[in-house]
């Protein structure tokens, strides 16, 4: 009987709250809205080329390609669609018009206003193909298609049908984040808040804001601003426990020069190293426009090649967050993933702490603090706008819920989100595999499918197949390259191309990789009975960083977790200084790299001495720590 009174209210509450949103999303959006874009200001689309002035009058137009096509915010409703055309030349040209518009045209040399009646369109966008048969005029290395001037859009009435699907999955999402937080009738009103503000926000800017974009960016705001509250409430818990003075004790004067030392490096590489490096965000956001108009996010330069650094190298699923970030202006998409990048990370070192054994050091999470974010690859990885603060969240959280049991959930959630971006941390399911913990690998399995979803509904099946294509050069990896700070790659540039020692080198660091996979499946058999979870899986993510052919110096951020729990939680005392010189070697690479000209071997000294003091704290006889 209790549980059908939780039940009735849940649902009550629930309905409540979709009942509010859709009420207000009605009278939001059954209005006329219209649209104009100059040349100039037409969103991106492929095969247009850039705007130009009319030598006779005002304004500027576009030369398209013989293919070309053009992707228009959907005012909803059968909309009518003006475009300014031209043929471009003397004769009469056929264009054929396609999409959400069908028809022939005959286009002379004068420019002229076309009105066409669009077909009601259930996405959030008007996809318009224009065809001509393509020209090249003579000094012109372009083959061009016609005249493309300004643009209108004129409709309304009703949302399209992927426009109130999102709201009512926003909405639900939302309901379901603040739940873990709230009682369902503040879930409810609360969720339903935050949508009609959204959904507000998007109504202002509709036609450079998809609401797609707001509700896929608002929507991880929302769900990071809880997790980040819910994990500082256990870190806090954490730092209040009294705890152990710290074994290895300095002057504080030491500490501080340590410190300064430390912190200078990283600032040397933000001034000298960060500004001659190229912003990996711009390949992303490349990847999320080309997807949004229908072309293959994996082409580099228009070629199938795959350009390791150049090309964009995650699985489809992850194209749903890039697309979303591409329909912003590129200064705010830069801006918000920044702050993403940050808040992600200080998630993550959080997490960190709270899944720590008990019994921590004085001042632990102080230090954790101030060693991660003063650490030079997370520095680099902020600067150049990477993904791994996202991959090293995931992997801590997965951490997190095997120490405490209550984030399980939250733990297998973004495993399973990880394994989609960088597939590497997949291995990491051989802890519960080894454990026999089906039902978390059923669930990380299902979760899996889920987050596929949203790419294979959005964009079908097609940048699965394209993926598919690059994977086998994306496992090669590029071991020949002076800055892969992998120990093959390292080996194999001081040897020459072709030669038999390079190919002894190569033997070498697929040995290594091997050896390394072997000893993690060892570990996680040894420790299968053992509650130290942490220290386990903290080797696991040594494998998963290390094992790879292609480190780059970013992804050594991944090495934090191993370091937290060498540096703080380590039964023996050279164990901590090992982890500090570790630490200390890998934040002095990119000056010895770029300030004295010498390969990083620094930082495989750093990572190798790290593996060897984890690894011999791996086969000593487990001690119990409990299960916070």
């Amino acid at each position: 009987m209790r549980n059908m009174r939780w039940l009735r209210n849940e649902l009550l509450a629930l309905t409540f709250c979709l009942v509010l949103v859709l009420v207000a999303s009605w009278g939001m959006l059954r209005g006329e809205r219209m649209v104009g874009f100059t040349a100039e200001q037409l969103p991106a689309g492929v095969g247009l080329y850039g705007a130009e002035p009319f030598r006779e009058r005002a304004g500027h137009f576009r030369w398209t390609a013989g293919q070309a096509q053009l992707a228009l915010p959907n005012p909803g409703g059968r909309s009518v669609v003006t475009l300014q055309l031209s043929g471009g030349t003397g004769e009469e040209r056929l264009l054929q018009v396609r999409g959400a518009v069908n028809a022939d045209l005959l286009l002379g040399a004068a420019l002229r206003h076309y009105h066409l009646l669009a077909y009601a369109q259930p996405t959030e966008q008007l996809r318009i193909s224009l065809a001509a048969t393509p020209f090249q005029p003579p000094n012109d290395p372009r083959e061009l298609g016609v005249v493309l001037g300004a643009v209108r859009l004129h409709g309304g009435g009703q949302a399209p049908a992927a426009l109130q699907a999102g709201i009512t999955l926003l909405t639900l999402a939302l309901y379901g984040v603040l739940r873990t937080s709230m009682r369902p009738w503040f879930a409810s009103g609360g969720a339903a808040l935050l949508t009609i503000t959204l959904l507000l926000g998007y109504t202002m800017r509709w036609p450079s804001l998809p609401f797609a974009s707001v509700a896929t960016l608002g929507g991880l705001v929302v769900a990071f601003t809880l997790l980040g509250y819910r994990v500082a409430l256990v870190a806090w818990q954490r730092w209040r426990e009294v705890g152990e003075a710290f074994p290895a004790k300095l002057h504080p004067i030491l500490w501080v020069l340590l410190a300064i030392v430390y912190g200078g490096q990283g600032l040397w590489n933000q001034f000298v190293v960060h500004s001659g490096l190229a912003l990996d965000l711009g390949i992303y956001l490349e990847a999320g426009r080309a997807i949004l108009a229908g072309a293959n996010p994996y082409a580099t330069f228009g070629m199938e090649e795959l350009i390791i650094g150049v090309s964009y190298v995650y699985p489809p699923a992850s194209l749903p967050v890039f697309s979303a970030l591409a329909l912003l202006e590129t200064s705010v998409a830069i801006r918000f993933w920044l702050v993403g990048n940050i808040v992600m990370y200080l998630i993550a070192l959080l997490s960190l702490y709270a899944a720590l054994p008990r019994q921590l050091p004085q001042g632990a999470l102080w230090g954790l603090l101030g060693l991660g974010l003063a650490f030079a690859p997370f520095l680099e990885n902020v600067a150049i706008g990477q993904i791994n603060s996202l991959i090293l969240l995931g992997m801590a959280l997965f951490i997190l819920g095997q120490r405490i049991r209550t984030y399980a959930w939250v733990g297998d959630l973004a495993l399973a989100l990880v394994i989609l971006i960088k597939l590497t941390p997949g291995m990491l399911l051989l802890w519960p595999l080894v454990r026999g913990d089906w039902r978390r690998l059923v669930r990380v399995g299902l979760l899996l499918l889920l987050l596929c979803l949203p790419s294979l509904v959005l964009y079908g099946l097609t940048p699965w197949q394209q993926f598919a294509t690059i994977a086998p050069q994306l496992l090669a990896g590029t071991p020949r390259n002076p800055y892969n700070q992998a120990l093959v790659a390292q080996l194999v540039v001081l040897t020459a191309h072709g030669s038999t020692w390079e190919t002894m080198a190569l033997v070498v660091g697929r040995a290594f990789t091997l050896l390394l996979m072997a000893s993690w499946l060892l570990v996680a058999w040894r420790r299968r009975t053992s509650t130290e979870d942490g220290v386990a899986l903290a080797y696991g993510v040594t494998v998963v960083t290390l094992a790879s052919s292609l480190i780059w110096y970013h992804h050594l951020m991944f090495l934090v977790i191993p370091l937290a729990w060498l540096g703080f939680a380590a039964p023996s005392r050279w164990m901590r200084w090992a982890a500090l010189l570790a630490v200390g070697l890998m934040q002095i690479t990119r000056l010895i790299e770029f300030g004295v000209g010498l390969p990083p071997w620094s930082a495989v000294v750093g990572y190798l001495l790290l593996l060897g003091a984890l690894g011999f704290w791996q086969i000593q006889k487990p001690f119990p720590e409990g299960v916070p």
